[in-house]
């Protein structure tokens, strides 16, 4: 099934990677023997299911960012993320910096973006505390977020969610998981060159994000996305562990959430890039150490 194209929002973010607001572990460990595929009837509907989805307020982590070079030390990035919602859809905030470099050159090394998404959406972006937000191009979302990591703010967004052109492969078993296989293509006004298509793997019971795989012209995978453990968290379970990989180095940059504070609330001004609000800072006791 290949739906015809429709211009549609371009940014999405990393909360869909979280998103699981009625999981439940299966503690049997045991592999699935089979899955159905979608009717066809209700493969749209699957796919907006998992689009509409949302946790119980706005949230924050704390997380950490690791490279994995094939040589060479670990290289670590400390972040936040706090997320929301507004009338025009999920509305992203980030804040990344190196955390095992020197402390004078580490200072001026923390990168932030705001990223609105749903149907009209837009990602900014800007290099120094109290500077103003500019907007992000097709370009920037393409750049590693630090020199050597895998990581691009497109990894990031996952602009794919919500692209309207794209072509239904079917069941496949992921571990103990049964995944819904949707392979995306760029609306045409997008010109992001690097990434011909992306194969989303979404849970078939809860509709959770599992697996992203970057194909190029040829179907060949370029980079993987896999979703590795989750946590629950003030009775809302989250996504702990996430792993990039790159197919031709080998190399791999690791997501991993360190501590998540849910059910919270923020005034809309930390996700608006014409206001200098910083985003509040929340008190130790608020956060589930994972």
């Amino acid at each position: 099934m290949l739906r015809s194209f429709h211009t549609c929002g371009y940014v999405c973010g990393l909360f869909f990677i979280f998103l699981l607001p009625q999981y439940e572990a299966s503690g049997d460990g045991a592999r699935p023997r089979f899955a159905e595929a979608l009717k066809p009837d209700a493969v749209q509907p699957f796919l907006e299911n998992f689009r509409g989805q949302r946790l119980q307020g706005d949230f924050c982590f704390k997380f950490i960012l690791e490279h994995l070079p094939r040589r060479g030390r670990t290289v670590r990035y400390e972040g936040t993320l706090w997320g929301s919602w507004n009338e025009n859809g999920p509305v992203t905030r980030f804040a990344i910096e190196p955390v095992n470099v020197q402390e004078e050159t580490r200072k001026g090394r923390r990168l932030e973006w705001i990223a609105q998404n749903g149907p009209q959406s837009q990602v900014w972006a800007r290099v120094k505390q109290g500077d103003p937000f500019v907007p992000l191009g097709a370009a920037g979302l393409m750049e590693p977020l630090f020199e050597g990591v895998l990581y691009r703010p497109f990894d990031l967004l996952m602009p794919f969610v919500y692209w309207d052109q794209y072509q239904y492969e079917g069941p496949k078993a992921i571990g103990t998981r049964l995944v819904q296989q949707f392979l995306m293509y760029p609306p045409a006004t997008v010109n992001i060159p690097q990434v011909h298509a992306v194969r989303m793997g979404l849970d078939s019971q809860y509709q959770a994000l599992l697996r992203i795989e970057n194909l190029d012209t040829n179907q060949e995978v370029l980079t993987h996305l896999k979703v590795e453990s989750f946590k629950k968290v003030q009775a809302q379970y989250i996504v702990k562990r996430i792993t990039l990989g790159d197919t031709a180095s080998g190399e791999r940059t690791r997501f991993r959430v360190i501590a998540a504070a849910v059910g919270l609330q923020f005034t809309e001004d930390v996700f608006d890039p014409q206001s200098l609000e910083e985003p509040p800072l929340l008190s130790p006791d608020q956060f589930t150490d994972l």
